[in-house]
């Protein structure tokens, strides 16, 4: 490969933004994978990385800034995820998760122990503590249940399996195999037998 893709490549690797998914090339937009073809990409790498060509005017070497030959694009894209050396997407997490290592990722942006980009803002979750105390865990109880507040449960195991179905899901990504919840609300507006 030539410099310049070399240059690109390890540019891209350290913004953080470019990934493999399969063979694709994306980057993350919003909460959804963006494909990448030659024209988003070159679009995408002017707005980050500036490149240079030289020329010579009127006798004179000069340098002029470009943008992102086609060229380069295609050959980006066209060489296989292992040459591009990028980090490869595995998942896209609207929150902060439980890595399978037992350890939180609560910031946003790709996490490389699990694959997994954090789309999300640090503002839109209360901040975890690394060690919370009794009061935090009571705290972030009744945040847990604010939403099920007008709730009737039927039983304590219907107030049980709610929670443990409210649970899996941010802890999906450090477990093997997951439970299957299912409800019985025969009646409009009721649930028992969870």
């Amino acid at each position: 490969m030539s410099q310049a893709v070399d240059q690109t490549l390890l540019a891209m690797k350290r913004s953080g933004k470019y990934l493999n998914l399969g063979d694709a090339l994306v980057t993350v937009n919003g909460h959804l994978p963006t494909l990448l073809n030659e024209h988003g990409l070159a679009f995408r790498l002017g707005k980050f990385a500036r490149f240079r060509r030289k020329k010579i005017v009127r006798g004179e070497e000069v340098v002029e800034t470009i943008d992102p030959t086609e060229r380069l694009c295609r050959q980006i894209l066209h060489v296989g995820k292992f040459e591009r050396s990028l980090p490869t997407l595995l998942g896209i997490s609207r929150g902060p998760f439980i890595r399978p290592s037992g350890t939180l990722h609560t910031r946003p942006g790709f996490d490389e122990e699990t694959g997994v980009y954090g789309c999300f803002s640090e503002a839109d979750f209360p901040a975890i503590p690394e060690t919370p105390t009794h009061d935090d865990c009571v705290a972030a109880q009744n945040l847990i249940w604010s939403p099920f507040t007008e709730l009737q449960l039927s039983s304590m195991a219907s107030r049980t399996a709610l929670l443990c179905a409210i649970l899996t899901a941010p802890i999906r990504s450090a477990i093997d195999k997951a439970p299957v919840f299912a409800s019985l609300a025969p009646d409009h507006g009721a649930l028992s037998g969870c």
